[in-house]
C-alpha cells in the first residue's frame, strides 16, 4: 500500500536527514571527541553525565548505542536523545525538514553506491577473521590433559561425571593453544589459551574461534584487561558443549554453562549445551525502545521484543525443551529484559522455555565454586 502524501514526506526528510549528515559528525557537534575502538569509535556520552566513555558509534551502519542513558539508534534518534525534541524538530536541526526530489535522488545514488563498497569491504574483512580464526583453530590441540583441564577442575567444573555420562573429560570443541598473542589497550602479551570453536548454524562451518588466556599453569585466567576475546563471525555464531538432544541449555559463558552440564551429570541428566558467549547473542536483537530502567535515572532496558531479522544465535529445530541460563552478577533489570526477549524468540521458534537463575550477584559457576 503506498504511503500517504504527508507520511511520504516524512519518509523523505527523514532519508535526507542520514544521507546529509554523518553520525560522527553530529556527535562531535555535541562536544564528542571520538577515538577508535575496534570498527566503532568510543566516547563520553553527550546524553548523560559520565567518567568512563561508553557512548558508542559504528561509523559504517550509522547508528549510536549509549550505555550510560541506554539510547540508541540513527542520527535522527541522536539528535532527539541530546535536544529532548520531537522528531520533526530534529529533522529542523538536521537541515532535512524540507528537500527538494532531484537532491533526494543524487544523495539517494550516493548513499547506495556508498552501501555497496561497506559490503564488498566487510565481506572481505570477514573472511579475513574467519581464516585468522580457523588457523589458530588448527594450531591449537585437544584440551584433555592440558591446563585446560587444570583451568576448568579449578573453576570446579565436574569433569568426571561429565566424562562418566558422555564419554569426554573436557568438550572436543574446547582446545588448547600452547602461545597466542594478546593485545588489548596497549597491553601486550603471548601465553597459553583456552580456544573454543564457533560454528556457523546454517553451513555447520568453523567460522570463529574464543579465546581465554590462562596462567601457565592453569589455575586460573591471565592477568589481563579483557582475558576473553572472540573472532571471526560472532553474531549468530553456535559454540556446542555436548551432542543435540531434544532438552537442552544455554549461557552466555563456557564456565557457567559446563558447570551446568557437570551438575546435571552427576544427576545422569544429560543434555544438548551450547555457549552463546555474549548476552547479545543469546537474545539476538530488540526491535523498539525498551521501558525505562527502574532503578537508574534516564537508562533504558533493552526492549523485550525480539527481531526476526536480528535473530542472534539460531538452535536446532530437535531441541523442544530449552533452558536459559542467567547471569545475576550484573545489572539486573537489563538481564531480566534480555533474557525475557530470548524467551520470546525460542517461544516464537516453537520451543518450550524456561529460565534458570542463580543466586543474585552469582553466576552458575560461581555458585559451584562457592558450594
Amino acid at each position: 500500500m503506498a504511503l500517504s502524501d504527508g507520511r511520504a514526506r516524512w519518509a523523505a526528510a527523514a532519508a535526507a536527514a542520514k544521507e546529509l549528515n554523518r553520525i560522527e559528525d553530529v556527535a562531535a557537534r555535541y562536544g564528542v571527541a571520538l577515538r577508535r575502538s575496534g570498527h566503532e569509535l568510543v566516547g563520553l556520552s553527550p546524553i548523560k553525565p559520565e567518567k568512563t566513555p561508553s557512548f558508542y558509534v559504528d561509523p559504517r551502519k550509522q547508528v549510536f548505542k549509549c550505555f550510560a542513558s541506554g539510547e540508541g539508534g540513527d542520527v535522527i534518534a541522536l539528535v532527539q536523545a541530546v535536544e529532548g525534541g520531537t522528531f520533526a524538530d530534529a529533522l529542523k536541526i538536521l537541515g532535512a525538514e524540507t528537500i527538494d526530489p532531484a537532491t533526494l535522488e543524487r544523495l539517494r545514488k550516493q548513499s547506495e553506491a556508498k552501501r555497496v563498497e561497506i559490503e564488498r569491504e566487510d565481506r572481505i574483512s570477514k573472511a579475513r577473521k574467519i581464516e585468522l580464526a580457523r588457523g589458530i583453530w588448527r594450531a591449537a590441540r585437544p584440551a584433555e590433559g592440558t591446563i585446560v583441564e587444570t583451568y576448568l577442575r579449578a573453576r570446579r567444573v565436574d569433569l568426571d561425571a561429565i566424562r562418566e555420562l558422555y564419554g569426554f573429560t573436557v568438550p572436543p570443541t574446547l582446545r588448547f593453544h600452547p602461545g597466542l598473542d594478546y593485545e588489548h589497550d596497549g597491553v601486550t602479551h603471548h601465553g597459553p589459551a583456552m580456544v573454543g570453536g564457533l560454528y556457523d548454524y546454517k553451513s555447520e562451518s568453523l567460522c570463529g574461534v574464543h579465546r581465554t588466556w590462562l596462567l601457565a599453569d592453569g589455575s586460573g585466567k591471565a592477568k589481563l584487561p579483557k582475558p576473553k576475546k572472540a573472532l571471526g563471525v560472532l553474531m549468530g555464531s553456535l559454540a556446542p558443549l555436548t551432542p543435540e538432544r531434544t532438552n537442552a541449555v544455554l549461557g552466555e559463558g563456557y564456565e557457567t554453562v559446563l558447570s551446568v552440564v557437570g551438575m546435571l551429570a552427576r544427576e545422569r541428566r544429560p543434555v544438548a549445551a551450547w555457549s552463546a558467549n555474549s548476552l547479545g547473542n543469546l537474545a539476538g536483537a530488540g526491535l523498539g525502545r525498551g521501558r525505562p530502567h527502574p532503578q537508574i535515572e534516564g537508562k533504558r532496558l533493552g526492549s523485550i521484543i525480539p527481531d526476526p531479522e536480528r535473530p542472534g544465535i539460531v538452535l536446532p529445530s530437535c531441541i523442544r525443551t530449552l533452558t536459559l541460563l542467567a547471569d545475576a552478577d550484573g545489572d539486573i533489570p537489563s538481564t531480566e529484559a534480555l533474557m525475557e526477549r530470548a524467551e520470546a524468540k525460542y517461544m516464537a521458534a516453537g520451543k518450550e522455555v524456561s529460565t534458570a537463575w542463580p543466586p543474585v550477584g552469582q553466576d552458575f559457576n560461581d555458585m559451584v565454586m562457592a558450594a
